[in-house]
């Protein structure tokens, strides 16, 4: 199509980022902004809550992980704060294999109550009901037992494994496991 792929910058910004690299995001500002809800807390907190006027999409991986919980009710303030600061707030996005109910999480992404912005619209959600078989084994070589190191096993265990695995192009076999 003769189009140039643009260049996108991405930074992290966690509780072990260092001074340096604190700096670093603030000073340009990358597309992508991976962080924690306690680090996104401080950052709305701090000089660097400019760098957070761009966004445009919040993306909660493992989203079951936090709902419910007290570091989820600190993570729904932040983003109901990052929404007061934007004139349009950001779309959020929601990812989790093993949520159960749905409807909860959708709530506690979406915002509800007295505190959800009132610059937000209603959210909806999607799940994916089709799961795909998986197949799981376990090879040992020999026998282990407390006087047993592993590596003593581990000769014996790796010319099976590498036999086991060489008609394999993924994460599913090529051809059928006997």
């Amino acid at each position: 199509m003769g189009l140039a792929v643009p260049e996108v910058s991405i930074a992290m910004r966690s509780g072990d980022s260092t001074p340096q690299e604190r700096r670093a995001i603030v000073s340009r500002t990358p597309d992508i902004l991976v962080t924690t809800p306690e680090s996104l807390y401080l950052m709305l907190t701090s000089k660097a809550r400019t760098v957070l006027d761009t966004v445009q999409t919040v993306i909660l991986d493992e989203v079951h992980a936090v709902a419910g919980t007290k570091r989820g009710a600190h993570l729904a303030l932040s983003l109901e704060r990052l929404d007061d600061r934007l004139e349009t707030p950001p779309q959020r996005i929601g990812l989790s294999a093993t949520v159960n109910p749905v409807d909860e999480a959708a709530a506690f992404l979406g915002g509800s109550g007295p505190s959800r912005s009132p610059k937000r619209a209603a959210g909806r959600h999607s799940t994916s009901r089709s799961w795909s078989r998986q197949a799981a084994w376990v090879t040992a070589a020999a026998r282990q037992t407390p006087q047993s190191p592993i590596h003593r096993s581990l000769p014996a265990l790796s010319p099976a494994s590498r036999q086991q695995c060489s008609g394999w192009r993924s994460a599913r076999p090529v051809k059928p496991v006997a």
